[in-house]
């Protein structure tokens, strides 16, 4: 749950109440809104909500926001679980402290890069925004990289979830291969994917898939030197104005591109358009099992994802 507000808050569910102070930079809404610059706020659920849960976020007045996007929840659930049938196996991907379904409603698993205590010393060492240390899942497969098939011991899924994995992903066309791999014929992969126009890839372009067939020819396992530059230089804050930090882009590319390490960048950016055109494009070469089943735009101004959901037609 995320929106803003202009002072402290009230999050609530099923009756439940959590204090909520903003403190998240939200340059856009101070500048739309004329609200603090640190108006943003974003509240972690110890159990990931359901369609029927019902949650407020209001001022400790009792006052009910305007305008903070905090009530979209079961709209974005109801996208999310389009077509899947959460009474058979399935698969969630990056779940970290927020995952988008609970083993108390659905029979899923959880796989991510690393162990759960390895996450847990990564965001120790490198903290990130919001993370809960304390709600980080504990993840059933561990799968940094290679077939994920011989992973999951020869089990196959009905569907698979991931929100706001795939634009990390340095070689997309193998992640689908794999997550393909998986699944069961029709089965079912349901993306949140971040919405280009909404978010600080605004300044950028979109994917292209020539760029998609190199870096899946390359078997790319780290993000390459361009896309970590494109990220590095055009990245541009909501509701900030600046010039591209091409400078310090060259130089972060080429000082991980000889050490070999992992930064972790968005490797890929999309509109629901681009990356449909993109999945027909593969289909069309033969390199994705994936045709796209339903697509859910960005539906209000200022909208920062859209949501895809992808059924394996084929055998690839």
């Amino acid at each position: 749950m995320v929106g803003w507000a202009s002072g402290p808050l009230v999050v609530e569910v099923h009756g439940q109440q959590y204090p909520v102070t903003p403190s998240l930079p939200r340059p856009d809404v101070a500048v739309a809104e004329h609200l603090p610059v640190t108006s943003g706020w974003s509240f972690t659920f110890p159990e990931p909500l359901g369609m029927e849960d019902a949650t407020r976020a209001y001022s400790r007045d009792g006052t009910e926001l305007v305008g903070s996007p905090y009530r979209g929840h079961r709209k974005r659930m109801q996208e999310l679980q389009d077509g899947l049938d959460l009474a058979k196996p399935g698969i969630e991907f990056g779940p970290l402290d927020r995952p988008l379904l609970s083993r108390k409603r659905a029979d899923v698993l959880y796989v991510d890069h690393a162990s759960k205590e390895d996450l847990l010393a990564k965001y120790r060492d490198h903290p990130a925004e919001n993370i809960s240390p304390a709600l980080v899942r504990n993840v059933d497969i561990v799968w940094p990289c290679g077939p994920l098939a011989s992973r999951v011991g020869g089990r196959r899924f009905d569907y698979a979830l991931a929100s706001h994995v795939i634009e990390h992903v340095p070689d997309m066309i193998g992640w689908l291969q794999e997550v393909s791999s998986v699944l069961r014929p029709g089965g079912v992969l349901n993306l949140a994917i971040p919405f280009r126009d909404g978010t600080f890839d605004r300044k950028r372009h979109t994917t292209p898939i020539a760029s998609l067939i190199a870096n899946h020819i390359e078997k790319r396992t780290r993000p390459t030197a361009a896309q970590i530059f494109d990220h590095i230089a055009f990245v541009a804050p909501l509701g900030v104005e600046e010039e591209p930090h091409v400078h310090a882009a060259l130089l972060t590319a080429r000082k991980v591109e000889q050490s070999n390490e992992y930064l972790d960048v968005h490797c890929n950016v999309f509109t629901p358009e681009s990356f449909v055109r993109n999945i027909q494009l593969l289909q069309d070469v033969g390199l994705t099992s994936f045709s796209v089943r339903k697509l859910f735009p960005p539906d209000a101004p200022g909208a920062y994802e859209f949501i895809v959901s992808l059924e394996k037609t084929t055998a690839t």
